[in-house]
């Protein structure tokens, strides 16, 4: 059976591997209509009135849809274009600005490398 820590294991070893082409992935975002957005599954993200989903929102959606734990990630402070790795999260925690699912973090962090 699939569960949340086997898919986080399999995100950090494509991170490892090529750590740039997984993180441009996984930032980028693009524009979602408001169809979408009243999704209750799907994670979107909202600023300014502009609606957008990244990849990460639809695997969160796919993952609740089965009753699987969330998945962020977290992402370097000093180069924000660069997920450090993936982990398990509480979708009871706080929502970050903009989000309007939820999402973040409750999982041990695995040791960051490169």
């Amino acid at each position: 059976m699939t569960n949340a820590k086997t898919i986080v294991r399999l995100l950090n070893e494509m991170l490892s591997r090529d750590r740039a082409a997984i993180s441009c992935l996984f930032l980028n975002r693009v524009p979602a209509n408001k169809s979408l957005a009243k999704h209750p599954l799907i994670n979107i993200w909202s600023e300014q009135s502009i609606d957008t989903i990244g990849i990460l929102g639809v695997l969160n959606g796919v993952l609740q849809e089965f009753e699987i734990e969330q998945i962020s990630m977290v992402i370097n402070e000093q180069y924000p274009e660069t997920i450090l790795f993936f982990e398990c999260c509480d979708p009871r925690m706080p929502l970050a600005k903009g989000q309007k699912n939820p999402s973040f973090d409750e999982f041990e962090s695995p040791s960051t490398e490169k």
